[in-house]
């Protein structure tokens, strides 16, 4: 079994970017937040060089 924590969903005119994590009882919401922003950062660089 696997998650996909990162994908991205698009048509002709727009995109959507998805980006999961793991919250547990531990987990802190400032460096989850932190942890997700910098996953949708990662497929946000890579469209943007597509389209360059």
């Amino acid at each position: 079994m696997f998650v996909n924590l990162r994908c991205v969903h698009f048509d002709e005119s727009r995109y959507c970017i998805y980006a999961g994590g793991g919250i547990t009882a531990k987990s802190e919401s400032a460096t989850e937040w932190d942890e997700t922003s910098a996953k949708s950062q990662v497929l946000l660089n890579a469209i943007n060089q597509s389209l360059s």
